[in-house]
């Protein structure tokens, strides 16, 4: 026998690597798993970081003007407790505007409460509802049965008489100047679209007849604040660095003529982000430059859901509906006539919005499991761990910190609780958010 050869039977040696290979092939797993959750969770700290520095330049920033008029479509079903205070915040501006509001079969008094409080007279019936119009004010409201947002968009966008167009949700308040800022970009012939900074308050707070909007003072919603806050600054850092795709569609505003290029909006579940796809592919054919930019001054503040239900149904919505929307346009993907929106904005949306979760869902399960048989160290499971415990709080104080002067600041109060918020929230509230989300894809794959 020779210095170096193997003392064991050849019998031995294959039981040997059959037993060891599923231990390699869940070591490699669970290192690719767990180098994929680190790398985005720097990059989104990353664009954290540059959407705070973005924010605080453009509120030192000359601010720009632009005299565009623009129609507003708030799209409003059972909206009784907030509709009103989101019609009288567009309206008290002082940028011109008009407001169609779009009662979608309501139930529970929504267009009785707007007929009420803006004196609506009827200007008569089409097709498929009732039009209404205040005697004084710049409001149209049409009444029609429930056929969905998208097509209440499409009502409003059928009477824009206006070179932009905007949404603002049913329960979303706007500040003042809101529209003033969001318009401003749109004097640049390049900006086909632009998002406001979206914010959390609760219904109670909206009812109020006052220009200060506060965080939630429940849990359940002060979670989903500090979400919306994160996801409001991660949008800022992508739209700073030109590869920003979809504004959110609580708050956006768009040029008119685009809209009606590509037919209006899709009767999807994520018609926002299905008209950022359909705008970027015509901008794209028809060789015509096409931004969408992020206004952090113009701020609109939202509200939340209340229930487990009413979260679980709008996070597999959104979930599903978005990895559907990708899908149908995966020819989109990495696609260079389309700038950096293309090449970086899309696989991030990808790789760092539908799947992340995903594999941060496994990464929950595998990673102690590989541990514990012995196919990955310790220092794997906590390097894991530290990443879940420190990467979102950190990132969640980024963007908490960020918001402490300027338009639509929290102020200290607000801010030690959202700092509070950041210090549970991966253990209490973030892995429920994980499986509703992998939920909501793999249902959109079945």
């Amino acid at each position: 026998m020779k210095p170096g050869d193997s003392v064991i039977p050849v019998a031995d040696r294959e039981t040997v690597n059959v037993a060891t290979a599923p231990i390699v092939v869940l070591r490699f797993v669970t290192l690719t798993v767990v180098s994929y959750y680190a790398v985005w969770a720097v990059v989104h700290l990353l664009a954290s970081v540059a959407g705070v520095r973005e924010r605080q330049r453009s509120l030192n920033a000359q601010p720009a003007t632009t005299d565009l008029p623009v129609t507003v479509a708030v799209s409003a079903y059972n909206e009784v407790e907030t509709v009103e205070r989101t019609v009288t915040s567009l309206l008290s501006g002082s940028h011109p505007v008009s407001v169609v509001v779009v009662d979608d079969g309501s139930t529970d008094g929504t267009f009785e409460a707007v007929a009420e409080r803006f004196g609506l007279v009827p200007t008569g019936p089409d097709a498929d509802g009732q039009w209404f119009e205040a005697p004084d004010q710049p409001l149209t409201v049409r009444r029609q049965d429930n056929c969905g947002k998208p097509a209440a968009l499409n009502a409003a966008l059928d009477r824009c008489e206006t070179p932009l167009f905007g949404v603002v949700d049913g329960d979303t308040v706007v500040e003042p100047g809101y529209l003033s800022a969001l318009a401003a970009p749109f004097a640049d012939d390049a900006v086909v679209a632009a998002g406001g900074f979206l914010k959390v308050t609760d219904a109670a707070t909206i009812r109020d007849d006052s220009a200060e909007w506060r965080l939630p003072r429940s849990w359940f919603q002060r979670f989903q604040a500090l979400e919306v806050l994160q996801a409001s600054c991660r949008q800022l850092g992508r739209a700073s660095a030109g590869c920003m795709v979809v504004p959110p569609g609580a708050s956006s505003l768009y040029r008119t003529e685009l809209l009606r290029a590509v037919g209006g909006f899709a009767d999807v579940g994520t018609e926002d982000f299905e008209m950022a796809l359909q705008l970027r592919r015509y901008c794209g054919d028809v060789g015509r430059d096409a931004r969408v930019v992020q206004v952090p001054t113009a701020v609109a503040w939202t509200t939340v859901p209340t229930t487990v239900a009413e979260l679980t149904s709008q996070r597999r919505r959104w979930a599903g509906g978005a990895a559907e929307t990708l899908s149908r346009n995966r020819d989109l993907v990495g696609r260079r006539v389309d700038g950096r929106a293309g090449t970086v904005g899309l696989p991030y949306v990808l790789f760092g919005e539908i799947l992340w979760p995903l594999v941060e869902g496994v990464a929950y399960v595998l990673v102690p499991f590989a541990w514990i048989v012995g196919a990955v160290s310790a220092t794997t499971l906590w390097v894991f761990v530290i990443g879940v415990i420190v990467a979102g709080p950190l990132g969640a104080a980024v963007a908490v910190f960020g918001t402490r002067t300027g338009v639509g600041a929290y102020d200290a109060a607000d801010r030690r609780a959202l700092l509070v918020t950041a210090a549970v929230e991966r253990l209490v509230w973030r892995p429920a958010q994980v499986l509703r989300w992998a939920r909501g894809v793999l249902s959109s794959v079945r």
